[in-house]
């Protein structure tokens, strides 16, 4: 299962990346909202773990545009602001799922195996 994790802290995105691959995941990076997009236009993957408060390309912004390239990728959106209004926000915008940081690893996995194809 390939991962695509947008997160633009480099401790958390680090932190995600080597857990999910012990876990023997495939994992894809990106710092910002761009860089996101970007790869998900070099290689779909199987899931997107994405953070909203990014630089360049903000996760809400990423979010539509990878919805209307591949409205099947499922996207978990991962935020430090917990408010109900954003996780609304997010659903509507066609989040598969919105986590609050920190995030617990053992929800997000099984977050995650709900989404295995």
């Amino acid at each position: 299962m390939i991962v695509l994790v947008a997160e633009d802290d480099p401790r958390n995105r680090d932190m995600l990346v080597r857990r999910l691959i012990r876990r023997n995941y495939t994992v894809m990076e990106a710092e910002n909202g761009l860089q996101a997009i970007e790869q998900v236009k070099r290689q779909k993957p199987d899931i997107i773990l994405m953070d909203i408060a990014m630089p360049i390309v903000n996760g809400w912004e990423a979010l539509e545009k990878i919805r209307f390239l591949y409205p099947e990728v499922p996207i978990i959106i991962l935020s430090a602001h917990s408010m109900i209004d954003d996780q609304r926000r997010a659903i509507t915008a066609g989040a598969a799922a919105y986590l609050s940081k920190p995030i617990d690893f053992e929800r997000l996995l099984n977050t995650i195996e709900q989404y295995r194809s």
